[in-house]
């Protein structure tokens, strides 16, 4: 029985850790760590565009969005047809101000990013 009790008294701080874990996924820096080099072929392709606002997407969005733009929080995270589905301002204004699921971005990136993004997925159709 003193096994069990040892146990069951960090269960909290094991949960703790896990969820903290799970918080931290979305809106972080880029990972590249757990990419194959065929990964890394698929991404490069997905993210054509600007060095400049590829970076800012690496930095700002993939942890979300996906490599290749696929969604990684469900389909309303898929990016690859954005801008067939909104135009520029709508997608600059859920960047600033977050949508559902997304948080907002607005308090991190700055305006000026956020057009080059808007602008660069109003392209994705």
């Amino acid at each position: 029985m003193p096994k069990r009790r040892m146990y069951t008294r960090f269960m909290p701080i094991i949960a703790g850790i896990a969820l903290l874990g799970l918080l931290a996924g979305c809106g972080g820096g880029a990972s590249g760590g757990n990419e194959s080099s065929s990964g890394n072929a698929k991404e490069s392709a997905a993210l054509e565009g600007p060095e400049e606002v590829v970076t800012l997407y690496k930095n700002n969005c993939m942890q979300c969005h996906g490599t290749e733009m696929q969604g990684m929080m469900g389909p309303e995270s898929n990016l690859q047809k954005i801008g067939s589905k909104l135009t520029k301002d709508e997608i600059a204004n859920t960047i600033e101000n977050g949508g559902k699921l997304m948080p907002a971005q607005g308090g991190r990136l700055e305006k000026e990013e956020i057009d080059k993004i808007a602008d660069w997925l109003t392209s994705k159709k």
